[in-house]
């Protein structure tokens, strides 16, 4: 599951629907939705149910996901899902064509993938990483943290709770104005300070002191 940190409102700009260029590719199970980021920054999401007795046309589907060239229209895409890849060795080593190809489809679709604990345990079978995350490669890092959490209900495959780095909030500039000591007029500085009767301090406390200095101070400048 993904933790939305974006906190925008609803536009007519959000999308919770199949994007179509994807859709059209002919996977099943698949959702896909897309928004803008407060920023303006567009953002694809997508989920993805790869079954381990998918058919080989239907896993080449799922490849030409990875490499669709609909990914280039936004800014930051994620894409996740329980992929069913128990083979592949995401420490480099690859075993099968299988692997290869998925290697492959990353590859030509800039995607890097994120989880590298595994994701689903069952009694007495190895513990294997299905479940991915792929995000665009080239981006300083889309995700801050993944959190590997106790699987819901009576699943075996575990709760993957992300955390992003999509903006949550304008960056409004903060304008500050400062004087510019470097071009003072300081011949005319010391004749006004020396005008000035400073006797007047001696029947003063301290704090009506300064600020009768304040404000010759602020009257000057």
């Amino acid at each position: 599951s993904f933790e939305d940190l974006s906190k925008t409102e609803k536009s007519e700009n959000d999308m919770i629907l199949p994007e179509k260029e994807v859709d059209d590719l002919g996977f099943r199970e698949n959702i896909w939705c897309s928004f803008k980021t407060c920023n303006g920054e567009s953002v694809l999401i997508g989920n993805v149910y790869h079954s381990g007795s998918s058919s080989v046309a239907n896993t080449a589907k799922l490849y030409d996901i990875l490499r669709s060239p609909t990914h280039d229209s936004f800014d930051h895409v994620f894409i996740c899902g329980d992929f069913n890849l128990p083979t592949v060795n995401w420490k480099g080593v690859w075993t099968s064509e299988k692997d290869e190809e998925l290697l492959e489809a990353m590859r030509e679709g800039f995607l890097t993938q994120h989880v590298s604990k595994p994701t689903r345990y069952k009694s007495q079978q190895k513990p294997n990483i299905l479940d991915l995350i792929f995000t665009k490669d080239g981006i300083d890092s889309d995700i801050d943290c993944i959190y590997y959490c106790s699987p819901l209900g009576k699943s075996d495959h575990i709760l993957l709770k992300v955390i992003t780095t999509i903006p949550t909030k304008k960056h409004k500039p903060t304008i500050t104005y400062r004087y510019d000591w470097n071009k003072g007029n300081y011949t005319e500085f010391k004749k006004f300070m020396s005008s000035l009767d400073w006797s007047v301090l001696d029947r003063l406390s301290v704090e009506e002191c300064w600020k009768y200095i304040k404000s010759k101070l602020e009257e000057v400048i």
